[in-house]
Parts: C-alpha cells; sequence; structure tokens
C-alpha cells in the first residue's frame, strides 16, 4: 500500500474522528466511510469517480504504532457490534463509552497524558492488554484497576440516583396534594362551605 500525502492523511482522520469508536477485547475499533476510486468508472467516463466504502481503524489501546486501516469485515461486525450498529443507523462522531473528562480521578494533566496515547474513555484503560499497561507509566496497572472499579460501581450508582430522582417526584406530588388542601381550606374559610375532601383531611389527621 502507498503512503499517504499529507493533506490525505489529513482527511483520513476528520473522517475517522466523524466515525463510531468502540473498545472491545483489548483492541479500539473505529468504523467510518472513506471514498475509495472506482478505476473503472473513473476510465469509462474520463473523470474520477468515486464510491463509498465502510473502512475501520482498529488500535492497541495505548500503541497507536499498531493501528491497522482496512475495509471492514464481518468479524469486525461482531467483535464491535454496538459500534457497527449505530454507525449503520448514521451516527456520527460516537465514541462508546464513559469520556475521561467524566472520571473525577484524573486530574487533567493525567487525562491529558492519557488524550495524548490516543484513549478517550475509562472502558478503553480497562480494557487494556496487561503487556501495553507500562505505557500507561508506573501507576498503570493500579490506573486499570480504579478503571474497572469505577466501571463496576456505575450500575449501583445510576441505580441509587434513579431511586433519588422517583424519591424527589413522590416528595412533590405529595407536596402539591397538601397544596391543594390548603387551598380548599382557604376557600372555606373565605366562603363558609365545608370541602368533603378536606374534612376527611382533617378527621384524618386527629385521629
Amino acid at each position: 500500500m502507498s503512503m499517504m500525502g499529507f493533506d490525505e492523511a489529513l482527511n483520513v482522520a476528520k473522517m475517522q474522528q466523524d466515525g463510531v469508536r468502540q473498545a472491545a477485547g483489548g483492541l479500539i475499533a473505529t468504523f467510518y466511510r472513506r471514498p475509495v476510486q472506482n478505476k473503472l468508472r473513473s476510465e469509462a467516463e474520463g473523470r474520477p469517480c468515486f464510491d463509498s466504502r465502510e473502512y475501520v481503524m482498529i488500535l492497541i489501546p495505548g500503541d497507536q504504532k499498531s493501528k491497522i486501516d482496512r475495509r471492514v469485515k464481518d468479524e469486525d461486525k461482531q467483535r464491535f457490534s454496538e459500534a457497527w450498529t449505530k454507525f449503520q443507523n448514521n451516527e456520527k462522531g460516537v465514541v462508546i463509552g464513559t469520556p475521561l473528562t467524566e472520571w473525577n480521578y484524573l486530574s487533567s494533566t493525567r487525562t491529558a497524558e492519557l488524550k495524548a496515547l490516543g484513549l478517550s474513555t475509562v472502558e478503553e484503560i480497562a480494557d487494556m492488554a496487561d503487556a501495553y499497561l507500562g505505557k500507561l507509566g508506573p501507576d498503570g496497572r493500579k490506573l486499570q484497576g480504579r478503571a474497572k472499579q469505577f466501571l463496576d460501581s456505575s450500575g449501583d450508582l445510576e441505580k441509587e440516583l434513579r431511586e433519588g430522582i422517583q424519591a424527589r417526584d413522590q416528595t412533590i406530588s405529595n407536596l402539591s396534594a397538601d397544596m391543594e388542601i390548603l387551598r380548599r381550606q382557604v376557600d372555606e374559610l373565605r366562603g363558609g362551605k365545608v370541602d368533603k375532601r378536606t374534612k376527611a383531611f382533617k378527621e384524618s389527621q386527629q385521629e
């Protein structure tokens, strides 16, 4: 395969940024579309003709030199099925996982260092092969352990937040009911009428 020129490399990088990225099985894959010249059509029509082709860039987390960039195969669709589904739904610029910027364990400096290694999500760190943890620095194994711990607890955190929201909604509902009772009491005082719901509420309070 011939070497790409600088402008072509920039264009390919832009296409990859618009693709869908996912970490799985110790690898990171990015699905994207790339125009490929159709030589037969170009010769037949006497002008450059291109077809849109589905490509995948695969790399090992922390080792950007290991990059593979080729046409999509069936095994890629199965291995990175979530990314492939989103890609087929024409979603763009999607990175599946928790962004490093959302992980409070990292400082801004450490986040920048990890991004320089080509890492984007907590899942990519958690899924790294042991042989490449050294590229993260002397705390690589500890960092991976923290990433796994964070991901394991995120489900519990989500459940806790959901339960908190439900409790809040119930409290708001109860307050709304109490406000309605108070409004009816005020109406009684003004008009001298006794509302059945208000009367029932008063009696329940006296029991």
